[in-house]
């Protein structure tokens, strides 16, 4: 009985296309419209796809973001009321990646960003032995990532970091300082390794 079944179902075309009929609608519905609903809040935007678990802390009026964007799972992204993040078009931001914007972060076209990567535009003030590190200011700066970058896993882009065009940045370096067009970063402290 059983294999009679089984041998109905799987030589009925009614069944495979309620199947993915059915398949279809629930990931559409469970999946892109609602994401592309929360990108439109929060982004302004319908070009931004967002994936599971994405943590968007913070407002600001500076937020610029273009087209075909993908904020992969479990991302988290702050912005500071007077933050001013800009991101171009075509960009990936991997599973896991940290984007902290107290001042500025500006992301060109055609980025890769690897998964567990952090970028962040501040740091904390330690300077001054009678004071409570904690109650400090925070520090704060840019980073700047050009066009067509690619940033392997696992990255730190720390407050002051320049990422020229066309960069390769290897697997966990922390990143500071000004990186040149075209060049192949890895190590660390970071270093040029080569040229594309």
């Amino acid at each position: 009985m059983i294999s009679i079944v089984n041998t109905f179902y799987k030589n009925n075309s009614f069944f495979d296309f309620t199947r993915k009929v059915i398949y279809f609608l629930r990931s559409t519905f469970k999946l892109t419209i609602l994401s592309k609903l929360r990108s439109f809040i929060y982004f302004k935007s319908l070009g931004v796809t967002v994936g599971k678990q994405v943590t968007l802390s913070g407002f600001s009026s500076n937020l610029y973001v273009g087209s075909d964007i993908n904020i992969y799972d479990s991302c988290k992204i702050e912005l500071a009321q007077n933050g001013r993040l800009q991101i171009g078009n075509r960009v990936i931001l991997s599973y896991g990646v940290v984007l902290s914007c107290s001042n500025k972060i500006t992301i060109g076209d055609n980025v890769q960003i690897g998964e567990y990567s952090s970028l962040r535009d501040a740091t904390h003030n330690y300077k001054g032995e009678q004071t409570i590190i904690m109650n400090n200011d925070d520090l704060l700066g840019e980073v700047e990532i050009g066009n067509n970058v690619w940033i392997g896993r696992n990255c730190l882009i720390v407050a002051g970091a320049k990422i020229g065009n066309g960069v390769v940045v290897g697997a966990n370096a922390i990143v500071k300082g000004v990186l040149e067009d075209n060049g192949v970063y890895a190590g660390n402290p970071i270093r040029k390794i080569g040229n594309r």
